[in-house]
């Protein structure tokens, strides 16, 4: 009897582990995914891009692409796609859109101090 307790308790404490790490990387991906559009509209906004790194957006959204395809991988044939997989690519493409505004608005800036 001890036997059989022992092994529901570790499927038991294996299923909670597994529930808490996808919940724990959920909240991490919405976190960020709020994060990125809100640093998006700023940008927009402001119309200035100074103090955002683009080496380090990169960096992020190579991150994210990573990630992306860790879960795509990791799919059987047959099963569907993990929902945390969107949110690496919503992020990803968050993060390119920031990537994006980052060089638009660095290049407006130095146009209008060649112009001055």
């Amino acid at each position: 009897i001890s036997r059989c307790t022992t092994s529901n308790t570790l499927g038991i404490t294996e299923a909670i582990t597994m529930i808490l790490q996808a919940a724990l990387e959920w909240t991490m991906l919405l976190c960020f995914g709020l994060a990125w559009p809100v640093a998006n509209l700023r940008m927009v906004r402001t119309r200035r891009s100074e103090g955002k790194g683009s080496a380090f957006t990169l960096i992020i959204m190579v991150g994210y692409v990573a990630g992306a395809c860790g879960k795509w991988i990791s799919v059987a044939p047959g099963a569907p796609i993990p929902g945390v997989f969107w949110l690496y690519a919503v992020n990803g493409v968050s993060v390119a859109i920031n990537l994006t505004l980052q060089w638009y608005f660095a290049r407006r800036s130095a146009r209008r101090l060649e112009r001055a």
